[in-house]
């Protein structure tokens, strides 16, 4: 207890000096964050991607000002009131000291009071319990201030248990994150990044599936909050069709942004690296069908585009699409088919605010991307329908599109310079929708003005039957024919106003008799010829090539298609039901000529034959860099031998290392996490093997303490805990439950999907079942911390802990050459620098 002497000697002007200097603080603070704000806008001429990005910037360090001036704030408001009330305290215990010693009383440090004269032992009793309830009543007012401040700090850094809101107040990390649904994106987006790690970490482990469906959200926690969901509805779901799609969605290399399975499954899938060197991203919006056990087969066509421009692709699925063109009305409601628009315009405004939110994170992560929205079919009318909306994007694609837009009204793309391309290959039934659906989906995109019509090649013309010839041989598609011919004028981007005739669909087809086929996959041979260019300067020759029109191939061949469609044919993705999947492969061929800001390759390959859309001999898409779809690695002139420890742990990893054999990363064909057992198991032999515990609740009792286990279970199931978590620093309680037992994970050390790409593949099942469950590869850790690692080695990932480093090295090292796995080089590199720091 405090004693009496030390309230005596308390300074309380000191304490006033402190409050006022907090609050000069605060305001400083305040002013501070106003004055960069207004310098943002002070200038009219500053504007573009810059302007963007260090707006943003300015309004996370804002809000952070603004959060740490309130704390401040609150901090100097507790010191000047509980300050009054420490004040009467020590006053009226001065007065009541001074006067007991004033009249012979001895005044202990303990409150203790005596007196010479037993007949006034007593009154000092009494005066004892009126000093002692005053030292009682100091020491709570002590402590309560001490709490106060304390808080105030944990606000400061973020290290507290609640989490500060934009107007300052504190709540609950549940409650922080229902606040964050109100307000805007930008503002979302700036309250976010002003909140610490630890507070991040709380939200979402508080409300992953809040966190990671909302836009404004910074894409990497965006992605953790949702695996973070997955993991814990994998852990929970007793539908087993249900847990293989999960297992492939967490696929370490998987990367969602939206993820919604209570909602019909929607998602949002992101493939590819978004990054400073970025020049392009594509937000692809898929078709009728589309629902969430579609994930895995959109991923693979965004793959194959991703591997074709070398820029990201994201496949946008989040919101409702209709599951089949027409149904009797028995059947289905009419608006879950595509005839009606009803959900396109419902999806719109979900779109536009995606994109919205697209361009804050391009302004910070890849300023100098720009962005091209994809619309396949019903997807299209969605993609119309949010230009009419207002949506920026700087190129737009219409492939196979069922329509410009289901609202009335023109298009407004807040983008000035938006390029607008359309792709339709012939014999697509789309056609059809294109002309009889205009009241309900806008008019045709192929039609459109100021719409650039990708060359798709053409099926030989009509026999007087008016039956053209198509893809599948001796199954005619009737469409109405467009002659081949077919002329339209539109200002050259390159002639300033001028209009130079620009030829489409003109492609004469050329027959070939190695075309393949199975029951699901057409793969289509394409020519190595090189198709011309239909510019100015090529349109007579084009023209000229009429005659061939009339040829019809001879039995046992079909048609082959130069230009996007022969592009897609070498990425062999034709699947089952052709004309419709034809149009979906022509709309990634489509986005392969605009999403990376690319121009078409003018020479002949070996492999494609390329025929590209021209005005006045420019490409259609002008000034743009080539970028290469696999860029190689940059290796510096002068290698860095780093400092190599000669004694220690440190040294004996580096011996370790030098065994290790350096090869490439093997192909990931094959890994499912099944590979290597079925989740955490006891029947291994490894240590803690047969023990009747599972492997997690092994690892959960050798890396927690003060653990509390489940009755009736030989104290196997780990109920709570406290983890010292080495990944980050920080302390987390852990309780078993349905929503918190994911806060502590278990992490591979070599993750899964590393070990499968260095030699994993090689071990065998019992072997692979050992490496998922031995102790030296496993360590209980930040559940969002190891969502954020996902497959990484030690080139790309390392613990944000960096006391931990050398050891989680260690680790590794001691793991891959237990299994007789091998490193990369990059790896390799990176080992031996965190090593040499050791």
């Amino acid at each position: 207890m405090t004693g009496v002497d030390d309230v005596l000697s308390w300074r309380l002007d000191d304490l006033r000096e402190v409050a006022t200097r907090l609050e000069t603080l605060s305001d400083r603070l305040v002013d501070a964050a106003g004055r960069s704000l207004r310098a943002c806008g002070a200038d009219p001429e500053w504007s573009g991607s810059t302007h963007d990005a260090a707006l943003t910037q300015t309004l996370v360090v804002g809000s952070s000002l603004g959060r740490s001036a309130h704390a401040i704030d609150t901090a100097a408001d507790a010191v000047r009131s509980r300050t009054s009330v420490l004040a009467d305290i020590q006053t009226t215990l001065r007065e009541r000291v001074e006067l007991a010693r004033s009249q012979g009383y001895t005044v202990a440090a303990d409150g203790t009071v005596t007196h010479p004269d037993p007949a006034k032992r007593t009154d000092a009793r009494y005066l004892a319990g009126r000093i002692r309830a005053l030292l009682t009543e100091a020491d709570m007012a002590d402590r309560l201030l001490h709490d106060i401040v304390t808080d105030a700090v944990g606000h400061l850094d973020g290290s507290g248990d609640r989490v500060t809101l934009p107007d300052g107040t504190t709540q609950t990390p549940a409650e922080a994150a229902d606040r964050l649904r109100s307000l805007p994106t930008i503002l979302r987006r700036s309250y976010w990044e002003s909140l610490s790690q630890h507070e991040k970490d709380r939200v979402i482990t508080a409300s992953s599936a809040v966190v990671g469906n909302l836009d404004g959200i910074p894409f990497d926690d965006r992605v953790a909050a949702n695996r973070y969901t997955m993991l814990m509805r994998a852990d929970t779901t007793s539908d087993p069709d249900e847990r293989e799609r999960l297992e492939s969605m967490l696929d370490d290399r998987r990367a969602f942004l939206a993820y919604e399975p209570d909602a019909g499954g929607r998602f949002v899938e992101i493939v590819g690296d978004l990054n400073a060197s970025s020049t392009g991203v594509a937000v692809f919006v898929p078709g009728t069908g589309t629902a969430g056990d579609d994930a895995d087969a959109l991923r693979r066509r965004a793959v194959a585009l991703n591997e074709k421009t070398g820029s990201p692709v994201i496949v946008w699925a989040d919101s409702e699409f209709p599951q089949s063109i027409v149904a009797a009305p028995w059947k289905a409601p009419l608006k879950t088919t595509a005839v009606d628009p009803r959900l396109a315009v419902e999806a719109a405004p979900r779109l536009k605010q995606f994109v919205d939110a697209l361009d804050t994170e391009l302004a910070v992560a890849a300023p100098r991307a720009a962005t091209t929205l994809i619309g396949h079919s019903y997807g299209g009318t969605i993609v119309g329908t949010a230009e009419q909306l207002g949506v920026r994007a700087d190129r737009v694609v219409y492939a196979s599109a069922a329509g410009t837009g289901a609202l009335p009204g023109e298009w407004h793309n807040a983008a000035p310079d938006v390029i607008r391309y359309s792709i339709t290959p012939p014999g697509d039934v789309i056609h059809y929708a294109q002309e009889a659906g205009t009241p309900l989906h806008g008019g045709d995109p192929d039609d459109a003005d100021g719409v650039i019509r990708l060359d798709s090649g053409y099926l030989s013309p009509p026999t007087n039957t008016g039956i053209v010839g198509c893809w599948r041989a001796g199954t005619p598609i009737r469409r109405i024919w467009t002659t081949p011919t077919r002329m339209r004028s539109m200002p050259s981007r390159a002639s300033s106003g001028a209009t130079t005739p620009i030829v489409t669909s003109n492609v004469c087809p050329i027959c070939t008799r190695s075309t393949t086929r199975t029951r699901h996959s057409t793969t289509v041979s394409v020519s190595t010829q090189s198709s011309p260019a239909a510019s100015s300067s090529t349109a007579s020759s084009l023209r000229s090539r009429r005659s061939c029109g009339d040829r019809r191939c001879p039995a046992g061949a079909e048609p082959e298609l130069s230009g996007a469609v022969g592009t897609m044919g070498a990425m062999s993705l034709f699947s089952d039901h052709s004309s419709v999947r034809l149009a979906a492969v022509t709309a990634v061929a489509a986005a392969g000529l605009v999403v990376s800001g690319c121009a078409l390759p003018d020479e002949a390959r070996t492999d494609v034959s390329w025929s590209s859309t021209a005005i006045d001999g420019h490409s259609i898409v002008e000034d743009a860099p080539v970028t290469s779809a696999s860029p190689s690695p940059v290796e510096p002139t002068t290698p860095i031998e780093p400092a190599t420890p000669t004694t220690g742990p440190a040294s004996n990893a580096l011996a370790t290392l030098e065994t290790i054999p350096v090869k490439g990363r093997a192909p990931k064909t094959g890994y499912t996490r099944s590979q290597f057992g079925k989740g955490w198991i006891d029947d291994v032999d490894v240590e803690g093997g047969h023990n009747g515990c599972d492997t997690r609740n092994d690892i959960l009792r050798r890396d927690l303490i003060d653990l509390t286990t489940k009755p009736k279970t030989r104290d196997c199931v780990i109920l709570t805990g406290i983890l010292d978590d080495v990944y980050t620093g920080k302390v987390i309680d852990f309780q078993r439950g349905e929503t918190t037992s994911n806060a502590v994970q278990i992490d591979h050390v070599v993750a899964l999907s590393d070990a499968w790409q260095k030699g994993a593949q090689q071990l065998t099942a019992d072997e692979r079942k050992s490496f998922a469950n031995d102790p030296l590869n496993l360590q209980a850790v930040d559940g969002p911390t190891n969502a954020r690692k996902k497959d990484g080695d030690a080139a790309t990932w390392l613990p944000p802990n960096r006391a931990y480093r050398c050891t989680y090295v260690s680790r590794q090292i001691e793991v891959k050459a237990s299994y007789r796995l091998w490193v990369t080089k990059a790896e390799k590199e990176a080992m031996q620098r965190v090593l040499a720091a050791c």
